[in-house]
């Protein structure tokens, strides 16, 4: 008896699980599941009640009119005490059980249905990492072995520090294309900028210039290396490669300390690297080139 009832309350379990989640995909809202389940319980009960009532009776008609001690009497009460048990634990499981069911099938359901709505939204946008500190990532695999980089970032002076070491070797290596976005030090931006950071926009357009100043000091003959200077106000550093592009977003109002970086997967058309990518091309379109000059520049300078 206690083996079937323990099967009998771990199908009951898996049922509201399977039942919870297949009432959410087809779009049954909370106040009708909740409906539903209330007249399934009430259904129960009332079986459960009939049959206890029906078997009191039948255990006091046998004590009544079978004689004692026959087999036939014996077979008959145990017969319907069984099935009075029976009833007796499902009126206990519908009042005291399955509500405690009902909070670990709930539990259940929404971590099941997160995950694959994770999983299917991760797998439509091409969300192929989250990353709790970007500033813990290890940027030398991107640094030393992507064949074409894009980095977009504001003054960009701490990471570059942080990452001379690899950004010196990428930039011995031929066929290496590598391109910095900084933010103009003449961009209207940076006066909020600095606001934001507690510094100044003389301060700010500074390190901008000791940034290109420490790119341009590794440059050697071969070195495919181009920087821009854009004027519009981004919120997030971006690090991207021919296969995956790598987002850092930045606080709104205070300097940031510990972000997460998202990376994303170029795939099909929806994937979110497709989007990025026209991003960083308009992007670069409205900047200006500061390294190398352009010819019609330099022509101009003298």
């Amino acid at each position: 008896m206690g083996r079937y009832n323990k099967r009998n309350l771990t199908t009951a379990f898996g049922m509201e699980i399977l039942i919870n989640i297949l009432s959410r995909c087809w779009g049954v809202g909370a106040m009708s599941l909740e409906i539903a389940r209330k007249t399934y319980r009430l259904k129960y009960v009332i079986v459960f009640l009939f049959l206890t009532i029906v078997c009191l009776a039948l255990i006091v008609s046998i004590a009544l009119f079978l004689p004692a001690n026959s087999f036939g009497r014996d077979v008959a009460m145990a017969m319907v005490s069984s099935v009075t048990v029976a009833s007796i634990l499902g009126l206990v499981y519908e009042y005291f059980l399955r509500e405690d069911i009902m909070k670990m099938n709930d539990a259940s359901s929404d971590r099941v249905i997160e995950k694959i709505c994770v999983e299917n939204f991760s797998r439509e946008i091409g969300l192929s990492g989250v990353f709790a500190n970007a500033n813990a990532f290890n940027y030398s695999n991107f640094l030393l072995h992507s064949k074409s980089i894009t980095i977009v970032m504001n003054d960009g002076r701490t990471w570059v520090s942080n990452h001379e070491s690899d950004i010196e070797d990428r930039l011995k290596r031929k066929g290496f294309k590598t391109r910095f976005v900084l933010i103009n030090p003449d961009s209207p931006f940076l006066e909020s900028l600095a606001l934001k950071i507690g510094t100044t926009k003389k301060a700010l357009a500074e390190k901008i210039r000791e940034t290109t100043e420490t790119l341009l000091s590794h440059c050697e003959e071969g070195s495919d290396l181009t920087i821009y200077y854009h004027k519009f106000p981004t919120t997030f550093s971006l690090y991207m490669c021919d296969e995956r592009a790598r987002l850092v977003t930045y606080p709104m109002a205070r300097k940031a300390d510990k972000v997460p970086l998202v990376v994303f997967k170029k795939g099909n058309e929806e994937a979110y690297y497709h989007s990025i990518e026209r991003d960083v091309a308009a992007l670069i379109k409205a900047s200006e080139q500061v390294y190398p000059e352009l010819p019609l520049l330099k022509s101009a300078k003298r």
